[in-house]
């Protein structure tokens, strides 16, 4: 069961579309069928929805497929759905609501690449990292006993939201704060009223 495309948000799918929705994740993944999981995976699946509707709008309306018709690949898609789809895409309301995000966007020069999780999540995944390795030292000597790592930096938690898997910086001006911190680093230990970055 899919939600229409036609649904102007996430919120107004009908219980009865996401109940489907979560029965067919169970049938896919080995999901235990509890209250939290479910609210879970169906908060996934309206992001991804809302996600694809992006895509749509973003590509087959206002990009560089738009001379395509995604009613080819997606055949779930009507040819009616998608006129009205492409209809509410050029609507005034939805293309002035779409140009204030681009700009708001527009400004956004450290883009971040950090998932819903946020900070917390990349704290958390940093802070295991650490204790793996502290692990791993107090094994290879165990005169060094095992200790409790300190807390992850805000220097570092802000470089790591901001390089990819490749070890590239998401933008260029990432790039000059990320070796700025480097700079400022090399000379002493950063404490928080001296790391101001403009």
């Amino acid at each position: 069961m899919r939600a229409s495309i036609l649904l102007p948000s996430w919120e107004v799918v009908t219980e009865g579309v996401k109940n489907q929705i979560w029965e067919a994740i169970q049938l896919t993944f080995d999901v235990p069928n509890t209250h939290e999981l479910r609210r879970r995976w169906i908060s996934y699946a309206g992001n991804r929805w809302t996600g694809f509707k992006t895509f749509l709008t973003s590509s087959y309306i206002f990009g560089d497929r738009s001379g395509e018709n995604p009613t080819e690949k997606y055949q779930w898609i009507s040819a009616e759905t998608w006129q009205e789809f492409v209809r509410s895409r050029k609507d005034p309301t939805f293309l002035e609501r779409r140009k204030k995000a681009q700009e708001i966007q527009a400004h956004n020069d450290c883009p971040h690449i950090l998932s819903r999780g946020g900070y917390d999540l990349l704290e958390k995944k940093l802070m295991a990292e650490k204790l793996k390795e502290y692990e791993e030292a107090s094994l290879a000597n165990p005169s060094l006993g095992l200790k409790a790592p300190s807390p992850i930096p805000r220097h570092v938690k802000w470089k790591q939201g901001r390089i990819r898997r490749t070890g590239k910086y998401t933008s260029k001006r990432s790039l000059e704060i990320g070796e700025k911190i480097l700079r400022r680093k090399s000379k002493g230990p950063l404490l928080p009223s001296v790391v101001m970055i403009s």
